[in-house]
């Protein structure tokens, strides 16, 4: 696609979503990603529904902003896009239909959601066709893509990691789908003194390697492992599901419990062993690489080259160890605690 093309029909998709906005309820929000703030407005109960909960912790109360996102489901405001000038079977399976230096325009037909993004006037349109057709684990990563991309030019990267903190300090947890990284994150919710940053993806300057911010107040856990976490028990009514697990909108019913900033000390790779003791083992700088990489750079489907040189970056400013987990689930907090009480 041509950019005269892709114009067209960006300003049509502004009339759309104008139209749309003065004929139905329209929740607006500013949320605080790494003190830039970003006034979502989520148009109709839906999108507001199924958007807002992961970022609850982030709202604030000011009305100033650096960038703005609509969004829309198609089905239930009627809405329809305008007539593209592309063919829908012949997106690539990226799904980038068009990209330039101000520009972004992508289609995940597998889901039905359009995403397009301006740099130059800071302002994003979010389209689903339904968002009861979504698969709920998406609930757990509200706006990932926009918040990538705004974050492209500056040294801030969304990372595949959780955070667990100690006062104004902590921890990035980082390893491959069973590695035992969200199980550790979410054992760590039952110790008096640490604190939840996430356990999926959050923010971290890339620069300095120091600071780290929160994205989504959501934790997850297999229904079959639910049980090893009785202190979470009380509040399973509150639990939402996706095909795995249950979903636990932390701000709902531990907002003590989390922290949205902390000063980065180190990268702890989580490794299962069944050892009963656990401990800590000195890692390199590449081994922490290769855990966060990878990960990152599938998952957020952006500009692979900058996002690797990033986490390249980062990764040589923390040091980094390999937590060799307990097989006793109180265990491993204690380790982390003693980790940052030093």
């Amino acid at each position: 696609m041509n950019k005269s093309s892709f114009l067209a029909f960006y300003r049509q998709l502004e009339v759309v979503y104008q139209k749309a906005k003065a004929a139905s309820p329209c929740y607006a929000h500013t949320i605080d990603f790494a003190r830039q703030g970003f006034l979502a407005h989520f148009i109709g109960d839906e999108t507001d529904f199924f958007y807002k909960p992961a970022l609850t912790h982030l709202l604030t109360k000011s009305t100033n902003h650096d960038f703005e996102v609509f969004v829309l489901e198609g089905l239930s405001s009627n809405v329809a896009l305008p007539s593209p000038s592309w063919k829908w079977n012949e997106i690539p399976p990226t799904g980038e239909i068009y990209r330039d230096d101000d520009f972004i325009l992508t289609f995940e037909s597998w889901c039905g959601v359009l995403r397009v993004f301006n740099r130059k006037e800071k302002k994003a349109y979010l389209w689903i066709q339904s968002i009861t057709a979504l698969p709920q684990w998406m609930r757990s990563f509200p706006l990932r893509s926009i918040v990538d991309w705004y974050f492209e030019p500056t040294a801030i990267q969304p990372v595949h990691s959780g955070g667990i903190a100690l006062g104004n300090n902590g921890i990035m947890l980082t390893g491959k789908g069973g590695s035992g990284k969200s199980s550790t994150c979410l054992s760590c919710l039952n110790h008096d003194e640490l604190k939840y940053l996430g356990d999926d993806f959050m923010l971290v300057n890339c620069e300095n390697g120091k600071e780290a911010f929160s994205l989504y107040n959501v934790a997850k856990v297999e229904f079959e492992n639910l049980e090893k976490f009785k202190f979470l028990e009380p509040h399973r009514g509150k639990f939402k599901k996706d095909d795995e697990k249950y979903q636990i909108f932390l701000n709902e019913i531990m907002p003590n419990k989390l922290t949205n900033n902390f000063e980065i000390d180190a990268i702890f790779l989580p490794k299962i062993t069944g050892s009963k003791k656990g401990k800590l083992i000195k890692a390199d700088a590449s081994d922490a690489l290769l855990a966060l990489a990878p990960s990152t750079i599938s998952l957020l489907k952006g500009n692979r080259e900058l996002t690797f040189n990033k986490v390249s970056n980062l990764v040589k400013k923390l040091p980094a160890y390999t937590l060799e987990l307990s097989s006793d689930f109180e265990r491993n907090p204690e380790i982390i605690y003693n980790y940052l009480n030093k």
